[in-house]
């Protein structure tokens, strides 16, 4: 598991959510000794009240995908040995199948299912969902971790620059084996 630290150098300043999986916290007003919090790596975040004083609460993602597939149990392996999802909960159905999967990608979750013609949210075509890496750095690990498990690349690791990201951002573009699309990228939305 990656460890990252973060200082705290002002609780004025808004901070913008940072991936993390332990703080070091300086209260630099009282001179103490650093401080170690240890959160949750996908779905925590610090909230500073004051100088000195913080809280860690729970964050729950407030979209879910879900994305449907003929061979759901395929998929799920696809999903976390090509872009490192974890599985969180996993139902099989009646006849051994997936009956529903829900997995997850830093804090971000999409659920797996299977096609059925008595869901009608599960026959709505080809999804395309853009997964939110840490940094340029992170999008060039996932891009050897697929690449090393024989992803089918639409656009092979890249910096893009468009209006809305005219410094540009790192990113690859894949297709899984039932031709959902999905884009790896260090773009951060505000």
């Amino acid at each position: 598991m990656r460890s990252t630290y973060m200082e705290i150098r002002s609780t004025t300043k808004r901070l913008r959510p940072v991936p993390f999986y332990c703080a070091i916290i300086k209260p630099m007003a009282f001179g103490a000794p650093p401080g170690r919090i240890a959160l949750d790596a996908s779905l925590s975040k610090l909230r500073f009240d004051g100088i000195g004083s913080m809280s860690v609460s729970t964050v729950a993602p407030t979209i879910v995908s879900g994305v449907s597939y003929k061979d759901p149990r395929a998929a799920i392996d696809w999903l976390v040995e090509v872009l490192g999802f974890r599985i969180s909960a996993l139902y099989d159905g009646p006849d051994g199948g997936v009956a529903f999967a829900q997995l997850v990608w830093r804090n971000g979750v999409v659920f797996v299912s299977a096609h059925s013609t008595q869901q009608p949210w599960t026959n709505v075509g080809l999804a395309s969902i853009c997964l939110v890496a840490e940094d340029a750095h992170a999008v060039r690990q996932h891009y050897n971790r697929a690449a090393a498990a024989g992803a089918a690349f639409i656009r092979p690791l890249h910096i893009n620059k468009s209006p809305a990201f005219p410094d540009g951002v790192s990113e690859f573009d894949l297709r899984d084996p039932e031709g959902h699309f999905w884009t790896v990228s260090n773009f951060q939305p505000e």
